[in-house]
């Protein structure tokens, strides 16, 4: 009872991802990345940063922070990922985000849904992005 239930909430997960716009695939894409490294709770500034140096790799239009942080926010709705507002002092608000879910699967589906645009990210270059 319990793995079919899980399959169900993984599979209407995958479609979830799949009916994503692309814009929202790439911002997914940049936190899988932070969590494949090892950074499994990460914060918008992360994303946002990898996110600005990944998009004219991939000759698309780059996004501002606010519009970003939009995106971050419906990944959270749709729950893709879990946030929490994290006030820093003098330093400001963040949002901190992490995966629940096993991010396997996620990955597969960024990865097909990506038309290879993704595939062709050299994985020297990203790791440069994230250290």
């Amino acid at each position: 009872m319990k793995k079919a239930q899980a399959k169900i909430e993984t599979d209407s997960m995958v479609e979830c991802i799949r009916t994503l716009p692309t814009q929202s695939k790439i911002v997914l894409y940049c936190m899988l990345l932070l969590d494949r490294v090892g950074q499994h709770i990460f914060i918008s500034g992360d994303v946002t940063r990898i996110y600005k140096e990944l998009t004219p790799l991939l000759e698309i239009d780059v996004l501002t922070a606010r519009r970003i942080s939009d995106l971050i926010s419906e990944l959270n709705m749709l729950g893709v990922i879990n946030t929490r507002l994290v006030n820093r002092g003098r330093h400001g608000r963040t949002k901190e985000m992490w995966f629940d879910t096993n991010t396997e699967k996620i990955w597969e589906v960024i990865m097909e849904e990506s038309d290879g645009r993704l595939a062709h990210v050299d994985e020297q270059i990203v790791t440069q992005l994230i250290r």
